[in-house]
């Protein structure tokens, strides 16, 4: 009976909405990746040009490997409890926010890497006070 009712009305298409792929939002550089030489005109003398070499993203960042960051970890563990024992507990406060982080950062490229830019900045730290 639905059928028969629904006969005289038009009907409605739907058309579903598609979004594209996700993927890198950057543009091909034009030159291919090729190195670029860009001049500068010096401040006091517009005839002199300084050339600089543009050498755009060469490598890609590398990646942090887990195994050693926490091996790092655990190095930088060992060295800070011989610091602790001849200097004190000048940088507890420090190595807590290390131990925190390093507890938290699991497998996250991003979470590793911080991790490892402050595992040797903290190394510098214990330098620095020795």
């Amino acid at each position: 009976a639905d059928a028969d009712a629904d006969a005289g009305e038009p009907a409605i298409e739907i058309d579903p909405i598609v979004e594209p792929p996700p993927g890198d939002p950057s543009p091909p550089p034009r030159d291919g990746g090729k190195a670029r030489v860009r001049t500068a005109k010096s401040k006091g003398d517009d005839h002199a040009a300084k050339a600089r070499v543009d050498h755009g993203d060469d490598k890609p960042a590398p990646t942090v490997d887990a195994d050693a960051v926490l091996g790092k970890f655990k190095a930088v563990s060992r060295e800070y409890k011989t610091f602790k024992q001849a200097y004190g507990a000048r940088l507890d406060a420090e190595w807590t926010e290390l131990a925190t982080l390093a507890q938290y950062a699991g497998k996250s490229p991003d979470k590793l890497a911080a991790l490892d830019r402050k595992l040797d900045r903290f190394r510098s730290q214990m330098r620095a006070q020795k």
